[in-house]
């Protein structure tokens, strides 16, 4: 087995056909679909456009997925690091409020928490806090994926190194939790030999 990668879940149900950006049903004759990763449907140009910023991440993410299930291991990382790329520069440069409503699932603004200034302030910092997650989510998730493509090219330092950077960003993530313990196994073997590299990974 070279390893399982995360899977989005428009890859698990294909017969699942929603417009990315705005919720809405697609004509799958008629709807836009990326010509990139050829998963993400919308229901017209201007929604495909709007969605752009944050598709980049998850874009970069199926591509990767793809080279992966063809086990070109290098090809996936390049895919994978591409997302990542896309995710930082998100970091550094927040959507509009539109955009991280509708990139969390948030489809529509919450009116009733927009009347006032208190209320919109509040507002406005918990959506912010909810879509760094996401994305920070989302980066961890390719760490992740980049750590076992190292792992199955055995280059156990590199993996170490993803998976640490993945749990970094989300702690809860079982797969990189997983993912760094086989490299940091692999790692002691390596240098200690199998029984004494298994010792000192405990102690560690």
């Amino acid at each position: 087995m070279n390893g399982e990668i995360e899977v989005a879940a428009e890859e698990q149900d294909a017969a699942v056909r929603i417009c990315e950006w705005c919720g809405e049903g697609v004509d799958v004759k008629a709807g836009s679909k990326c010509a990139s990763c050829r998963e993400a449907r919308y229901c017209s140009k201007t929604c495909q456009q709007s969605d752009w910023p944050t598709h980049k991440i998850q874009c970069a993410k199926h591509q990767g997925n793809a080279a992966f299930r063809q086990e070109n291991w290098q090809r996936a990382v390049e895919y994978y690091r591409k997302g990542i790329l896309a995710g930082e520069r998100l970091l550094v440069h927040p959507l509009s409020t539109e955009g991280m409503s509708r990139g969390v699932g948030r489809r529509e603004e919450k009116s009733e928490k927009m009347r006032t200034s208190a209320s919109r302030e509040e507002y406005l910092h918990e959506l912010e806090t909810e879509w760094t997650k996401s994305v920070n989510d989302q980066l961890s998730v390719l760490l992740s994926n980049i750590s076992q493509a190292s792992l199955n090219q055995m280059e156990w330092e590199g993996a170490v190194h993803s998976a640490e950077e993945a749990l970094n960003l989300d702690k809860t993530n079982k797969k990189a939790m997983w993912r760094l313990r086989e490299a940091r196994l692999a790692v002691c073997h390596n240098k200690y030999g199998p029984t004494l590299g298994t010792h000192r990974l405990v102690e560690k």
